[in-house]
């Protein structure tokens, strides 16, 4: 496991990191369930590489795969939005747009994760 940048733990304060990273999935998922037309759009409009995420399932478990310091850190980096302290509160197309700016526009995903 590798450490939280510090971004991510003064965004996380003294919630726990596995629980955050639970949540930031349980509301990307709900976008695709509960907004399906929005989330459509935003998918649209940042265009994941279709090779490595070519649906929500696909994005679903590719969150999935990652421990929660590594998905937190990556998360934080562009975060704008998305309180971690208490990301229920966030409506979950918040949360998938910040989730798809992530893999999306984020040189340092590109650089950590993206294979």
């Amino acid at each position: 496991m590798s450490p939280l940048d510090l971004e991510a733990k003064k965004a996380l304060g003294t919630a726990p990191p596995w629980l955050v990273w639970q949540n930031i999935q349980t509301q990307t998922w709900r976008a695709f369930e509960e907004n399906p037309e929005e989330a459509q759009k935003l998918w649209d409009k940042y265009q994941p590489d279709e090779d490595l995420i070519p649906d929500s399932t696909e994005l679903d478990l590719l969150l999935q795969s990652f421990p929660p310091d590594v998905g937190l850190n990556n998360f934080q980096y562009l975060n704008k939005t998305v309180d971690l302290k208490d990301v229920l509160k966030a409506t979950p197309i918040d949360v998938l747009e910040e989730v798809l700016r992530m893999v999306t526009q984020s040189d340092k995903w590109q650089t950590e994760v993206a294979p």
